[in-house]
């Protein structure tokens, strides 16, 4: 994935058999969008969209629908991380379907959009809705050719699994802004569609310690360690640096080093 200062993008795939590069055509909806930064995962992200696209489909119902199950999820979660076990009177999340992950591209705009779609896209792009309000359900959407107010403060995004060799890993969509702040968002499936949760009291921020011009003596970036002692893992660089780790049915842990 080659980022172009023209805010175009560039994806190749390298085929090792006969050591050739071929071009992945970026969906025509994205050709007069600008194009900051991006990412390439394996991701259960568009699994439900990309077999039954009606799921998007913008009508009250389904509408309220959702936010209804997103907000039991929630009050589920919150149960369990508050009590260590689930509580009778909350929804527990339902399985996922038994799928296989796909080739996921995403990608971010210059009005703080993010992108998402597969390899064999068909022309079908989608988004996650009010990324740029970091609200704290991000939903899957159309995507929408009209862009804002061009003012990129996002960064660097991420989308990986995190976990340990012994549990099953989660997605977490990891979003550094150009202050220096990192957002983090679990990947839930509601029954019906995925959608993004954001974990709540992280510690990485901006300011003091990566405000100009202290903070800009290392940059603070986001590197992914596939195995780190068998924990997938993320490494925050920086003057302060952080280590974002998950153990077994537990939120991300963030372990800060010395100056």
């Amino acid at each position: 994935m080659i980022f172009l200062a023209s805010g175009d993008v560039m994806i190749f795939v390298i085929n090792t058999y006969n050591e050739s590069y071929d071009k992945i055509e970026i969906p025509k909806l994205l050709d007069d969008t600008i194009i900051t930064t991006g990412y390439i995962t394996n991701s259960y992200l568009l699994s439900a969209v990309s077999k039954n696209v009606n799921l998007l489909l913008d009508n009250n119902t389904s509408s309220n629908k959702r936010k209804r199950k997103h907000s039991a999820l929630s009050n589920s979660e919150g149960s369990k991380k508050n009590t260590g076990k689930s509580q009778p009177s909350t929804a527990a999340p339902p399985p996922p379907p038994k799928v296989n992950k796909v080739k996921t591209f995403v990608l971010v705009t210059g009005d703080n959009r993010i992108v998402a779609f597969n390899r064999f896209h068909g022309e079908k792009c989608y988004q996650l809705n009010h990324v740029d309000k970091f609200t704290e359900n991000l939903s899957l959407g159309f995507f929408d050719p009209n862009q804002s107010t061009v003012d990129p403060f996002i960064k660097q995004i991420m989308l990986n699994e995190l976990g340990d060799k012994f549990d099953t890993k989660d997605e977490y969509l990891t979003i550094l802004t150009i202050g220096g702040e990192i957002y983090m968002y679990k990947l839930y499936f509601d029954g019906e569609n995925y959608f993004f949760k954001k974990e709540k009291d992280l510690t990485i921020t901006g300011a003091p310690d990566n405000a100009f011009p202290y903070g800009t003596s290392i940059e603070r970036r986001l590197v992914y360690f596939p195995n780190l002692n068998g924990f997938t893992s993320i490494f925050v660089t920086g003057v302060i640096p952080y280590l974002i780790l998950k153990t077994v049915h537990s939120i991300p842990r963030i372990f800060q080093f010395s100056k």
